[in-house]
């Protein structure tokens, strides 16, 4: 059975959007370094503003290609070089779907080997997550990516950006991941986790890390035991 702590140590906390002012930063780092979570997440503008509250107690992550994927290889490569020059531990680049929907999954491979080489280069402990937008894709489709990002030498694969869709997080997803990318790969869930039973079950189903804005109140709810009770 997991424990509180356990739990903690697996959240990955987020403040991200068009609208997220510094004092919302600042607030999240807080709750980071108080809860014990694993790594804040923040829009670029805002990396080397949690990295100099944060400092090297929690890991510090900034999303790339965000959130639509459709941006250039050398764009994404940029965004993520400018990350880890503010002090990112932890890069999520969104794969480019339109060309993964296209069929072209030699581009995908492609474009994700080369940002995943060239950030291992600029800092080789950098963790690199792909977010392959599972709500997209078929079920074919996802068995299909996440040999592709196994093979790219990604560190995760990540089912969702959480942007623009509502429901975008399944279970059955990081239930499939798991079975075909086995040790291969970890796994981070995002999305709309909406409660901790969400959080817990797609632990149990094989997510190493569970992410989004709400891990505040996952904790209130585990104190509740609601994902325990039956």
């Amino acid at each position: 059975m997991i424990t509180k702590e356990q739990f903690a140590k697996m959240i990955e906390h987020s403040i991200l959007g068009t609208s997220v002012k510094k004092e919302d930063v600042e607030k999240g780092c807080e709750e980071v370094l108080k809860h014990g979570f694993a790594v804040m997440y923040t829009n670029a503008c805002d990396v080397a503003l949690a990295k100099s509250i944060i400092g090297d107690r929690a890991g510090v992550g900034s999303p790339v290609g965000f959130p639509q994927g459709a941006q250039t290889t050398k764009v994404k490569v940029f965004e993520g070089y400018d990350a880890i020059e503010n002090g990112a531990t932890d890069l999520d680049i969104v794969m480019n779907v339109s060309r993964f929907k296209d069929g072209d999954a030699d581009y995908v491979k492609k474009e994700l080997s080369e940002f995943v080489e060239a950030m291992k280069a600029r800092k080789s402990d950098v963790v690199v997550k792909v977010i392959v937008e599972c709500v997209c894709l078929s079920h074919r489709e996802k068995i299909e990516v996440c040999n592709v990002v196994a093979d790219s030498g990604a560190d995760y694969i990540k089912n969702a950006t959480g942007f623009p869709l509502n429901e975008n997080f399944h279970l059955g997803d990081i239930r499939l991941f798991k079975a075909v990318v086995g040790d291969r790969l970890l796994i981070k869930a995002s999305g709309s986790v909406d409660n901790v039973e969400d959080a817990i079950g797609a632990i149990e189903f094989g997510a190493n890390r569970v992410a989004n804005d709400k891990a505040v109140r996952w904790l209130a709810e585990f104190d509740e035991n609601r994902w325990y009770l039956k």
